[in-house]
């Protein structure tokens, strides 16, 4: 579970077809991608792309809170992570299981 390196990017696409949720159509679709380097050596990725007016949490919480946790992990517990944002973390670390 020991992480040596972490790298966050996000990302803001222009779609060519809109995503409808909730009624309300997007032309965008924003999102982070997250890789996260084990003790190991290998590299692991994960992402975390919430669906506004879909979803409880916005892109721009979603960016903030996962840097928090990569950051401070012990000042911003897994637990209390959204989900969204512990699924991305699950992906990257999937690979060092």
């Amino acid at each position: 579970d020991l992480v040596s390196q972490w790298r966050l990017w996000t990302y803001d696409l222009k779609l060519k077809r809109p995503i409808t949720a909730k009624g309300a159509n997007s032309l965008r679709r924003k999102g982070a991608i997250i890789g996260i380097k084990g003790s190991d050596g290998i590299w692991g990725y994960g992402e975390a792309a919430a669906i506004a007016n879909l979803h409880d949490i916005t892109h721009d919480d979603t960016v903030k809170e996962l840097l928090s946790h990569l950051k401070r992990p012990k000042n911003s517990p897994y637990e209390h992570l959204n989900p969204i944002n512990r699924c991305a973390i699950d992906m990257a670390k999937m690979r060092h299981a």
